[in-house]
């Protein structure tokens, strides 16, 4: 079983919607592991959690010395951008860590978020399209890093 907890902070419906995706994913009632959103806080872990500890660090660039405390616990780190990435990286060097790029892709730099959804989904009516242009499978961002954090569980060794 999955223990999914969610860290209190300004970005609380992000962290949410994050949750409500893994508890959606359909391994999630198959898995044990204990998935932390948000490591800013009180420490998310409990000397009981089942292993593995998914961290998923959901603020962007420098964590302070609580968060990258926090990560040194965790068994596998998904994270949002580079520059956390390289924070992370340093605080747990033993950690499986995934970076959820949320780059445009070439063909669509300088579109809105809501011109970049009616491209992919134009694109998804074209199944050989789609795969040239390396169309995620959903653009949700809380279902992207849902998919990341369900992926180092299994890396880890569930």
């Amino acid at each position: 079983m999955l223990t999914v907890r969610v860290s209190p902070a300004d970005d609380a419906r992000d962290r949410l919607a994050v949750a409500q995706a893994i508890e959606q994913h359909p391994l999630a009632g198959v898995l044990t592991a204990t998935i932390a959103i948000g490591v800013d806080g009180p420490s998310p872990w409990r000397a009981d959690d089942p292993a593995p500890r998914v961290a998923v660090v959901t603020s962007r660039g420098l964590l302070g010395r609580v968060q990258r405390a926090h990560l040194t616990v965790a068994d596998a780190i998904v994270v949002t951008d580079a520059a956390t990435a390289r924070v992370a990286h340093a605080a747990a060097p033993d950690a499986l860590l995934a970076v959820v790029d949320n780059t445009a892709r070439p063909f669509l730099r300088g579109s809105t978020t809501s011109e970049a959804a009616t491209a992919w989904d134009e694109v998804a009516h074209h199944p050989e399209l789609a795969r040239s242009l390396g169309a995620p499978v959903n653009t949700d961002m809380a279902h992207r890093i849902a998919e990341h954090a369900v992926e180092l569980v299994i890396a880890r060794g569930n």
